[in-house]
């Protein structure tokens, strides 16, 4: 979060002539620089669990308090997790490394908030793009796992078409929720897991791919490899 001392820090020095209405830009940076460190830092609301009014979504996540809109409401806190695409199956291979670095496998990434880059196509765009699978060089992609309870409530907050949350995420690949709305007691804390996406809690998801032996190797290094098998169809 320092990107504007960092942005001070490279400019050159000013003409004379422009000293101050420099001055009163670096002034203004500076300000809200500091009234958004201080945001982050004040995130102490009281939050509860408790059945969630989604159908078929279990427990929600909940305030006690009067969340203004703006307001940073918690950061998303946890283990790192990673995973990568096994192509011929459009399912992913995930993990958490041990002290070592070495892959523990999971079967589950129910708390995982995937740091996924964004890339918007239009319809004609995305039909004609057609995987090159033989210059294809695998991406493995990370994510804060939440699945300790003690490091972050917000794990509990179910995803909806309409949000009360956004997420946002700092240079350093930390993430922290803020309002988007006044948020009243009592309200239930909602944030979009997959926009444009149906909201089923009732159907189980089928994205973890499982068989290990067949589509990937682990090197004494630690490294995952993908298989050739991994890129038949």
């Amino acid at each position: 979060m320092d990107r504007y001392n960092k942005d001070i820090a490279c400019m050159d020095k000013p003409d004379q002539n422009d000293a101050p209405s420099l001055r009163q830009k670096l002034e203004q940076l500076t300000a809200e620089n500091q009234q958004l460190q201080s945001r982050l830092k004040r995130y102490e609301f009281d939050l509860t669990e408790a059945a969630s009014r989604i159908e078929g979504a279990g427990k929600g996540l909940f305030t006690r308090d009067f969340i203004p809109s703006g307001s940073v409401v918690g950061e998303y806190a946890g283990r790192r997790a990673f995973r990568i695409e096994i192509p011929a199956t459009g399912r992913y291979v995930m993990w958490h490394k041990d002290e070592s670095g070495y892959p523990i496998f999971l079967d589950s990434d129910t708390y995982i908030l995937w740091l996924v880059d964004e890339y918007e196509f239009d319809d004609e765009e995305e039909e004609e793009i057609e995987p090159d699978w033989e210059n294809y060089t695998p991406v493995i992609e990370q994510g804060i796992d939440a699945s300790d309870g003690e490091r972050s409530r917000l794990r509990l907050a179910n995803s909806s078409d309409e949000p009360n949350l956004s997420m946002l995420v700092t240079h350093d690949r930390r993430v922290f929720a803020v309002a988007m709305e006044d948020i009243l007691p009592g309200e239930e804390l909602y944030w979009d897991y997959h926009p444009e996406r149906d909201k089923d809690f009732e159907v189980d998801p089928d994205h973890i791919e499982m068989d290990l032996d067949r589509y990937i190797t682990v090197g004494r290094n630690g490294w995952i490899k993908l298989r050739s098998e991994a890129f038949e169809d």
